[in-house]
């Protein structure tokens, strides 16, 4: 069996809320102007993969004009992202930890626009390293998220930024059980509010990402958790978060454009090489 049929006939056995990790941009936006020079600038240390993530778009010329004027540099580094060979990008030098870190945010960022979650330009929380965004699930209302990896020997209090929702990642299905089942104390402020939690699935050389979205329900006269698959964009728009909010300005129009002008985008190129 090739590698193409053992894919198939792993994808079979997904769950719903579960999808194959292949580095490709299904869903793109058009991000803002520097934003590629901006981000890249903040993480110090990135990658292709990381920044095409991360923005939901190639920005391959952007990249290009970065690495010619040496506002960004570039250095093949081995065992990080799961490849043999790895080409990071650096602004002082390559910190392997960030690009761990960012690597794994990143592919979180990837999910959720898979799963119709539309996130807007992300930036750096330097103080922890984590990641932030704005996202709209329902073209209505707004929340702040706050993308962070979760470490199995963590016993640290999560911090949170004010007005942000959490998006934990953990790099295995079995550390999220455990923090979930055995560690709810340390999140019960973030279940709460309501919370996005992700998880990394590694079957031989593929990795998968299955995504939940956690909060607390009355039961029985008592609080329990409930966790609801990130199935599909439908499922996206019924998750209601306790800290978002309807924006006054135009925040969200302009998030619509970025995907929607992205789309279009899409389907000119696809008819002018059908000529």
């Amino acid at each position: 069996m090739n590698k193409i049929e053992r894919q198939a006939n792993f994808e079979s056995q997904f769950a719903s809320n579960e999808l194959m990790y292949d580095k490709k941009l299904h869903v793109k936006r058009v991000p803002g102007n520097g934003e590629l020079f901006e981000l890249s600038r903040s993480l110090e240390s990135s990658s292709r993969e990381i920044l095409s993530n991360l923005t939901g778009s190639f920005g391959q010329h952007t990249l290009a004009s970065l690495l010619k004027t040496k506002t960004l540099n570039q250095q093949r580094v081995f065992g990080i992202g799961g490849t043999r060979v790895f080409n990071a990008f650096y602004t002082n030098k390559v910190n392997s930890e960030l690009l761990t870190n960012w690597l794994v945010l990143s592919r979180a960022a990837w999910f959720l626009r898979e799963k119709g979650v539309r996130l807007g330009q992300f930036s750096r929380i330097k103080a922890t390293n984590d990641l932030e965004t704005v996202a709209s699930m329902d073209g209505q209302t707004l929340a702040k998220l706050q993308f962070k990896v979760i470490d199995d020997d963590q016993t640290t209090p999560i911090v949170m930024e004010p007005g942000h929702t959490l998006v934990a990642l953990f790099k295995s299905f079995e550390s999220m059980v455990i923090a979930i089942n055995q560690q709810r104390d340390r999140y019960s402020k973030q279940l709460l509010d309501g919370c996005l939690m992700l998880c990394l699935r590694q079957v031989e050389d593929f990795q998968t990402i299955q995504g939940y979205s956690l909060n607390v329900i009355k039961k029985d006269d008592r609080n329990v958790i409930n966790p609801v698959g990130i199935d599909n964009s439908e499922s996206v728009r019924k998750i209601q978060f306790k800290q978002s909010t309807k924006p006054v300005d135009d925040i969200i129009s302009q998030l619509n454009w970025q995907y929607d002008e992205a789309l279009s985008r899409k389907m000119k190129t696809v008819k002018s090489n059908g000529k």
